[in-house]
């Protein structure tokens, strides 16, 4: 892919127009083709049937504005690759989105080096910032993986395992027999439960094992409620 034409999409700010263009017209002589360039959703609908190799996100305002705008990208698979550009150094924000799909995730300290990473990026490697690195290896040591008991149904839990693993609603409903609706009530169930709104941190908080999930116990207790079903998937 190094000598192959790659396909990039930046959705960012406004008021970083001007570093956007710049940045694309260096691009463009590497074997860069800039597909999309400005900070409207509207406008990445239009070009969603195209093959985004890389999917850069910047400041988008508020965090649920920049949560939606992820979970639509991951979804609809509209890029491969994923990176992330902060206003801030936001811890959590941070831990929501380190998953398979994001590649790069830094601050606009580090915009300069920005065409350096993308390269990086593009053979598959993967970068966090410096400036973001200490405040996660710091949240780590506090956290000291205290792995919090919470209570979650079967299926719910098959449908977090199965969302580790990279698989899309689409593919999680196929694969448990279900419905799509009833795949998104068991995500609900999973983002009220760990107290998280999007895939990113119900994922993170699952591969890192901050929580010990007991599902036996939950059923256990829908059991005991008359006119309940039981269902029982295996505590791995």
């Amino acid at each position: 892919m190094n000598n192959q034409m790659c396909n990039i999409a930046i959705l960012d700010n406004v008021l970083m127009l001007d570093k956007n263009l710049e940045l694309s017209e260096k691009l463009k002589k590497e074997h860069f083709n800039i597909v999309y360039i400005g900070s409207e959703l509207n406008e990445i609908l239009a070009i969603e049937n195209q093959k985004i190799d890389i999917f850069i996100i910047g400041n988008l305002g508020s965090k649920d504005y920049m949560n939606m705008i992820y979970e639509y990208v991951s979804n609809q698979n509209l890029a491969s690759k994923i990176i992330f550009i902060l206003a801030k150094c936001d811890i959590n924000c941070v831990l929501s989105y380190i998953n398979s799909n994001v590649y790069a995730m830094l601050t606009y300290k580090e915009y300069n080096d920005l065409e350096k990473i993308i390269d990086a990026v593009k053979i598959g490697s993967k970068y966090i910032s410096s400036e973001l690195h200490a405040p996660i290896m710091q949240y780590f040591i506090k956290k000291q993986y205290s792995h919090s008991e919470i209570l979650l149904s079967g299926h719910a839990h098959e449908v977090l395992q199965y969302l580790s693993k990279g698989c899309q609603y689409a593919e999680i409903a196929e694969k448990m027999g279900f419905s799509l609706d009833s795949v998104r009530y068991y995500i609900k169930e999973i983002y009220k439960t760990l107290g998280v709104n999007n895939k990113g941190a119900a994922v993170g908080m699952f591969l890192r094992k901050e929580i010990k999930i007991n599902t036996i116990l939950r059923d256990r207790k829908k059991f005991m409620k008359p006119n309940s079903q039981h269902h029982f998937t295996e505590n791995y």
